[in-house]
């Protein structure tokens, strides 16, 4: 038997909640009472049955909390709720096993992201002696949902099922914008493909003028100590355009045709023992295929005509969290956050050969990033990211960029504060490429021949309220704001300079779960601009990206 004093303090070093022991024994003058059971329960570990072999594993799944009404009788009945072979497979424990505290909160944490889950606790009760009899407790989320992302060059915007008949798979349909293209998108994601640990996400997009598709496959990792990782990643895009622009005066027929087909392969093994990080080394091999045709008068700030067909193995180093912390506040309704603990950072390079140009080329890509909590109910980020080519005899070089962004997030009460500091810098980009995709708020008051810039730095200071909340899986919240941004070496000029700042105000809608990214629907205002810039109050929609959509590697061939 063991005292509820230690169960409890253990508890605490845990993350985890000692709940009351059931009635003890006799209790002798001068001696602590003991129990006859402890229980333990928790959303994060469960450090204070480490050790213990477990006797039993159970699941108990519910659904989501009941709508008012008929109609809501209704949808109720259209929800399939979680299979427990749903949950169990990924919380690898079984009878006889012994209790990894580690393991045990890397499940929980991975349980916490399927975004089909409202909440998760682990509870385990022992009476006694070293067992434990294990029960994972989880409720559903109401599993078709609004759905929106961001992502360089593209956005998507539409309806989820994040628990197709309650097996955790992923269907969408959605609407998606690429370069001003507005067309329809069919995503599908399986976290255990033919109930193996093979981890499966695929999109199609088709466009008025081209489509767009992209398969990954990679292993489903169960713990920082797996000692091998591996991923594959086949993409293609295609666009064909033929419309008419004024330049000069004049109606002239701009006709581009962008051919985009790329195919990698990554594996990891794991090196050294782990701590409060993960190192890895990664290789593999890299293949590239790009035709991008640009009309001599077309703006672009890199090389109107690329002709690319690269391939070559890769090499790199990568450095993963094994520590977290976990956040709630930044989210309503209490969806937690986890925040890795430490620096990360990967990096890769391949060595191989440019069959157009026949010459031997590299390539390289880079991206180091840290969050941390530099005080209560404050959130502050930094991410890096850098790649490009370099073929042999170019003097410079050719598809790359260099980009960095800094986040800061602050509560007060009610009110959620963040700023955001976005800049990049690309050099001899191809032209389907534009800086500072992915977030620049005065974007829709710069005129298209500054939006083009080899240089661009924004910069965003936000104030958000949460005023609604239409349905369990909808937050609409109100927002004001100022912006502002500077370019230079725009399409027309390598010495032009562009600033404007705005002010503005807008809602934002955010999906209630951990990874979905929000719309903003905003009216902005010049307050101080360049010449050229769009007078008078503007209309944006656009996607903001949730917090960790884009802290990894970026690699620009998959845009």
């Amino acid at each position: 038997m063991r005292a509820p004093a230690f169960a409890s303090l253990a508890g605490i070093l845990s993350g985890a909640i000692i709940l009351a022991p059931t009635p003890g024994l006799s209790q002798k003058p001068g001696e602590q009472q003991l129990s006859k059971c402890d229980t333990v329960s928790s959303r994060t570990s469960a450090g204070a049955l480490s050790g213990m072999r477990v006797r039993t594993v159970t699941v108990e799944t519910a659904p989501p909390t009941t709508l008012p009404g008929r109609a809501g009788r209704l949808v109720s009945r259209l929800h399939s709720t979680s299979r427990p072979s749903t949950i169990l497979r990924d919380l690898p424990l079984t009878p006889g096993d012994t209790v990894d505290s580690l393991i045990v909160s890397e499940s929980m944490r991975r349980l916490r992201q399927r975004s089909y889950l409202a909440t998760v606790e682990i509870r385990g009760v022992s009476c006694g002696d070293d067992s434990v009899d294990i029960t994972v407790i989880s409720s559903d989320k109401w599993s078709l949902n609004p759905s929106f992302s961001a992502a360089a060059g593209s956005s998507y915007g539409g309806l989820e099922e994040r628990n197709l008949f309650g097996t955790g798979r992923t269907g969408s349909l959605s609407i998606a914008t690429r370069e001003g293209q507005v067309g329809g998108s069919l995503g599908y994601t399986d976290a255990y493909l033919l109930n193996l640990p093979i981890y499966l996400r695929t999109r199609l997009a088709e466009y008025g003028d081209g489509n767009e598709a992209r398969i990954r496959l990679r292993n489903t990792a169960q713990s920082v100590q797996d000692v091998w990782s591996y991923q594959i990643i086949m993409s293609h895009y295609r666009r064909d355009t033929n419309q008419e622009e004024e330049f000069g005066g004049d109606q002239v027929l701009i006709e581009q045709a962008f051919d985009r087909d790329g195919a990698f392969l990554l594996i990891g093994r794991r090196i050294g023992d782990v701590g409060t990080s993960v190192n890895s080394i990664l290789f593999g091999a890299d293949f590239e295929r790009a035709s991008l045709n640009a009309p001599d008068n077309a703006l672009t700030v890199g090389p109107n005509l690329v002709e690319r067909r690269y391939h070559g193995p890769t090499i790199g180093f990568a450095r993963r969290a094994a520590a977290f912390d976990t956040v709630s506040w930044v989210a309503e309704r209490g969806v937690l956050i986890d925040i890795p603990l430490g620096l990360e950072m990967e990096g890769l390079v391949s060595g191989g050969r440019e069959d157009v140009s026949r010459e031997p080329a590299a390539f390289g890509s880079v991206w180091a990033g840290r969050m941390w909590i530099p005080g209560a109910q404050r959130l502050a980020a930094v991410d890096f990211w850098s790649s490009g080519y370099h073929i042999k005899n170019q003097p410079n070089f050719a598809a790359a960029s260099t980009r960095a962004l800094a986040s800061y997030y602050a509560r007060n009460g009610s009110v959620l504060y963040s700023v955001q500091l976005a800049a990049e810098k690309l050099v001899n980009p191809d032209p389907d490429v534009r800086a500072l995709q992915t977030f620049d708020p005065t974007l829709p008051v710069i005129p298209d021949v500054y939006r083009l810039s080899e240089n661009a730095a924004a910069i965003e200071f936000e104030r958000a309220t949460h005023v609604w909340t239409p349905v369990r899986a909808l937050n609409v919240d109100f927002a004001t704001f100022t912006a502002a941004s500077y370019r230079t070496a725009s399409a027309l000029s390598q010495h032009d300079h562009f600033g404007v700042a705005v002010v503005g105000a807008g809602l934002r809608l955010l999906a209630a779960s951990q990874g979905s990214g929000s719309l903003r629907l905003d009216l902005l205002y010049p307050a101080f601009r360049s010449p050229g810039t769009r007078n008078g109050v503007s209309f944006a929609v656009s996607v903001a990206p949730w917090l960790e959509a884009n802290r990894q590697r970026d690699d620009p061939r998959l845009r």
